[in-house]
């Protein structure tokens, strides 16, 4: 079993999510501003907002800050067509082919996925796929 968080960064996420609570939704780089002009991380450089970017990460993935909170204007979203119980249809075809009346018209749905960092974003959600 791994050790808990460090007294600094529990302080860190706490301070985070009390700025979020005034200013959300922000990004990171917004956070980070906040932090340094508060004295709570030494400067704005790469491994400083490295560091709060991850306790962030890990802050959304336990549910300590809302997903929706911090957004990311610079993510690329990527559309996709994809049709309704496509899987399940191939696979009950038996040889890979989509039967004729499926190919055509038969997108049932659009969905998006940001890409970039620790795993896909999954949109409306804003949970990463591991």
């Amino acid at each position: 079993m791994g050790r808990g968080k460090a007294q600094r960064s529990l302080e860190l996420i706490e301070a985070s999510r009390e700025i979020l609570r005034q200013i959300q939704p922000a990004t990171v780089r917004a956070i980070c501003y906040q932090l340094f002009t508060r004295g709570l991380i030494s400067s704005m450089d790469k491994n400083s907002t490295n560091r709060v970017s991850r306790q962030l990460v890990s802050a959304r993935e336990t549910g300590v800050i809302p997903w929706e909170w911090i957004v990311d204007e610079n993510r690329d979203v990527e559309i996709c067509s994809t049709w309704a119980g496509g899987p399940r249809r191939l696979r009950s075809n038996g040889d890979g082919r989509l039967p004729q009346e499926q190919v055509g018209g038969a997108a049932g749905s659009r969905g998006a996925v940001v890409g970039k960092g620790h795993g896909p974003l999954h949109a409306g959600t804003g949970a990463r796929s591991l």
